[in-house]
């Protein structure tokens, strides 16, 4: 059994994926905005600790690797609807 790491999330970040990563980690099952509104009061309350920790945390942690090609597909070309295209 491979340990679990803590990794910073893409898919789901505001800054930098830290909150969504430690939510990830720790498999909690709730709002990701929740979390982020508690970690924003803890910064507030804390003079800034919280600041500096989610910093360094998005320096030191790695982003989550995907098993995806990295290549960048036009949304637009995707999602287009066969009547919305022009004659």
């Amino acid at each position: 059994m491979t340990p679990k790491k803590w990794y910073k999330n893409p898919n789901d970040k505001v800054i930098a994926g830290v909150l969504a990563g430690l939510v990830d980690y720790l498999g909690w099952h709730i709002d990701l905005s929740l979390v982020r509104i508690i970690y924003t009061l803890l910064a507030l309350m804390s003079s800034g600790l919280f600041v500096v920790l989610y910093i360094v945390a998005a320096i030191i942690l790695p982003t989550k690797p995907t098993h995806y090609s990295s290549a960048v597909i036009d949304d637009e070309d995707i999602y287009t609807h066969p009547e919305d295209e022009e004659i």
